[in-house]
């Protein structure tokens, strides 16, 4: 039969054995990875940087083609659909409702100007 003090013994060597492994694992480890995750930080910073310029431009896009839409937007769509019966034939041969130019002034944001 087993004492307690060799079991005791043993319960105590294979903690000693976890501890030393991962102390040895991280000391071993801890440069490649730590160079690992600051390349990987650097390089969402600039793809972050890079991506929030390109958000930049389209937003002021956004807004040049909204001014455009607000300054020439009734004369560009005044009487386009007067005397029509509702359709308008587009030149690839779709057919255009005029609730489906409705919605694509609306999106352009020239709705309120062609009323």
């Amino acid at each position: 039969m087993i004492s307690f003090r060799y079991h005791l013994v043993s319960i105590i060597a294979v903690f000693l054995a976890l501890a030393l492994g991962i102390v040895v694992g991280t000391t071993a480890l801890n440069g490649p990875i730590t160079t690992d995750l600051r390349k990987q930080v650097n390089t969402l910073k600039s793809d972050r940087t890079t991506l929030a310029n390109q958000v930049k431009s389209l937003q002021q896009q956004v807004s040049d083609a909204g001014q455009f839409a607000s300054s020439f937007g009734s004369q560009l769509v005044q009487g386009y659909a007067a005397g029509s019966n509702g359709f308008s034939w587009l030149s690839n041969g779709w057919v255009a409702t005029e609730s489906s130019i409705d919605t694509a002034l609306y999106f352009f944001r020239v709705s309120d100007l062609a009323k």
